[in-house]
């Protein structure tokens, strides 16, 4: 069968057209919080010292947290840190807190939530302290990532950190 050279014409315009775009997205940079995943977070924590307000555990990322009782609280990297101070309840790309962010504290809990009559309003403080209802050794997973070509996140950083809480 003989094919049209019209068709075979629109046929090679269109792979071209997919391989350009292909190409550019790419070569298109794309920010970055801090160094991309390289490999999967450890679940070990060390602790690192104690300060007035309690014990100091860090992850193998930098993912620093301060444990006070059954309160814990984020305290770096400076990276999370920002994005924490510029957490908004919102609807995002990605649904619920569309931040960029994410904690899940070990618990069940994960932040930002979405809670409609409270949008628009800082969601700092929920996402960078946590009060356990149990004592008990947590894993606190935090994840930074910006939005993807195919509706889902792309990880920018991760860390965990595992906590003991009295």
């Amino acid at each position: 069968m003989k094919e049209h050279p019209r068709l075979v014409a629109a046929s090679l315009a269109g792979t071209v057209l997919l391989i350009t775009l292909a190409f550019i997205y790419t070569q298109t940079p794309r920010p970055e919080v801090i160094a991309p995943v390289v490999e999967a977070p450890s679940q070990e924590a060390e602790v690192v010292g104690q300060s007035a307000q309690g014990t100091i555990y860090s992850g193998s990322r930098g993912l620093d947290a301060e444990v006070n009782g059954r309160t814990v609280t984020i305290t770096g990297p400076a990276p999370v840190l920002e994005k924490i101070d510029s957490c908004v309840i919102s609807v995002g790309w990605f649904g619920p807190g569309g931040n960029g962010l994410s904690v899940e504290w070990g618990d069940g809990t994960t932040e930002p939530l979405f809670e409609a009559e409270s949008e628009g309003e800082s969601c700092s403080q929920s996402v960078k302290t946590h009060t356990y209802k149990e004592p008990g050794a947590y894993t606190i997973i935090v994840t930074l990532w910006h939005p993807g070509p195919a509706d889902e996140p792309i990880t920018d950083w991760e860390d965990s950190v595992v906590v003991t809480v009295d």
